[in-house]
């Protein structure tokens, strides 16, 4: 429709048509575009620069004066209110085109003007919004609020659920009408961009839930299907015993809050916001607590990194070098993947992360730890990293306990695997305790599998509390020195120590 509006708009009034043997070969604006409001918009001033004299095209609803210039030449761009039948007519949007002789001499601005984006669209259903194209402008009415999470609600028709991302107040039970701009998240689910929520009438139930804990490999179902998901809780993931995916927990209402539950069999219930395998992505509503099945005081999966690993500034996919054995799969530097300008090695660092870089004394610094999918990964041939782990504030001091992680040692592409050796540091204060962990064993032409490692803390007197800072790296053998000591690593926890 606003294409529509657009192409009407550009009847295009000749400023000057003389033929002018000074005509300029060269021609530039100050601004690619300018924007004005619906009506009373005070006109803009633009520079033009040209070698010779230049002419312009323009909408008729556009006025440009001086209408022809010649060298250096401000101009004022102003526009007619955009009304019909009293109110904002539809958002309108056209280009004045300043040029000299040559075709390639042209300088094009873009001059958008406000209006109301909703007037004539048709209310519809979530069904056929989600088929609109993006940025294409949805009304629907008539939604019910089921669940309000940061910035975004779930609203349902009684049929089908959508995402709305809105920053103003809405409460559950709600019954609203939604103006705004459909949208596709990075999953390729659509949702509404809202620019306007209205009060609506006639309230929806929402659909009731599917279970899908059985089925958690293989199930696929429509964007924002209403599901519950019976597992442990472990970080931000719901642990289901025998399969590969878990349901992660992308979103919470604010009265949940999930990070406490770790080691606790749950069911939750929420929104389907699909799936990244290993990750089955949920925005949970309600949380049943059934019980404590192992007491985990940290744990770090890295499943919140997705976001960073489906990054638009990415050329390709990230890859999964450990679950696909493909040494060819993707790994940008941690510094590379950004969402909202913020990197994955910065997300990180916010978190109380440290990375630890290293490289033999022959070569200059550079980038070593990557990014897979949902996990990380160290080193480089003759460039070493390692992580240091954020304090862990809840530690208790008087529990026995228990350090996990998994890891994998990378394969060259003769076969032969990296001899990479890992030591585990616990540091307090000046005093450091050193752990070697065991050699990974893996023979040359080995498939990549995760080698899980369990520290009894207690076991080895090593003090372990919420002011202790546990480093992961190779060892002093393999740390600035030539060669390949890669390796990979995912699923860190601390959990107490049962019989």
């Amino acid at each position: 429709m606003l294409s529509l509006v657009a192409m009407f708009g550009l009847v295009l009034n000749s400023c000057s048509d003389d033929d002018d043997s000074a005509a300029a070969k060269a021609v530039l604006a100050s601004a690619s575009a300018v924007t004005f409001d619906a009506s009373q918009a005070p006109g803009k001033i633009i520079t033009v620069y040209s070698d010779g004299t230049w002419t312009c095209e323009h909408p008729e609803w556009v006025k440009v004066d001086p209408e022809t210039g010649n060298g250096t030449t401000d101009v004022k761009i102003s526009v007619l209110d955009n009304l019909r039948d009293g109110g904002e007519d539809v958002p309108r949007t056209g280009t004045i085109t300043f040029k000299g002789v040559l075709k390639s001499s042209e300088a094009k601005v873009i001059v958008r003007q406000n209006g109301d984006a909703y007037r004539d669209v048709t209310p519809i259903s979530i069904t056929d919004m989600e088929k609109l194209d993006d940025e294409r402008a949805a009304v629907i009415n008539n939604l019910t609020v089921t669940a309000v999470f940061a910035g975004k609600f779930m609203a349902t028709d009684g049929t089908r659920n959508v995402l709305v991302e809105w920053a103003g107040d809405v409460n559950k039970g709600d019954v609203v009408n939604v103006l705004g701009l459909k949208a596709t998240d990075s999953q390729k689910f659509p949702y509404v961009a809202a620019e306007r929520i209205e009060t609506g009438n006639g309230a929806s139930v929402l659909p009731p839930a599917e279970e899908i804990t059985d089925k958690l490999d293989t199930w696929t179902g429509s964007p924002r299907t209403y599901v519950t998901i019976t597992g442990k809780a472990d970080g931000n993931s719901v642990i289901v015993d025998g399969a590969t995916n878990v349901g992660f927990v992308v979103n919470t209402t604010p009265e949940i809050k999930f990070n406490k539950l770790a080691g606790h069999l749950v069911k939750v219930s929420g929104y389907y916001g699909g799936t990244a395998a290993p990750a089955v992505n949920i925005d949970v509503d309600a949380v049943e607590d059934l019980g404590v099945l192992e007491m985990i005081y940290w744990s770090e999966d890295f499943e919140w990194l997705i976001d960073w690993v489906n990054a638009d500034n990415l050329t390709q996919q990230v890859g999964n070098t450990v679950g696909t054995n493909n040494l060819d799969d993707y790994c940008p530097q941690m510094p590379t993947p950004k969402v909202d300008g913020v990197s994955a090695e910065k997300a990180m660092e916010n978190k109380g992360y440290e990375f630890l870089k290293i490289w033999h004394e022959s070569k200059k610094k550079s980038e070593c730890i990557y990014l897979q999918d949902c996990y990380l990964k160290f080193g480089k041939n003759s460039y070493q990293g390692g992580l240091k782990l954020p304090a862990m504030s809840e530690l208790p001091s008087d529990q026995p306990l228990i350090l996990s992680f998994e890891w994998c040692p990378m394969r060259q592409g003769d076969g032969t695997m990296d001899p990479t050796a890992l030591i585990v540091i616990f540091e307090n204060g000046s005093n450091q305790e050193i752990i070697d962990v065991p050699e990974h064993g893996m023979a040359s032409g080995a498939v990549l599998k995760w080698i899980p490692v369990k520290i009894d803390v207690s076991a080895l007197g090593v003090k372990l509390d919420s002011k202790t800072r546990i480093t992961i790296r190779p060892n002093d053998a393999n740390w600035a020195v030539t060669g390949q000591h890669r390796w990979f690593l995912d699923n860190i926890k601390v959990s107490l120590k049962t019989d």
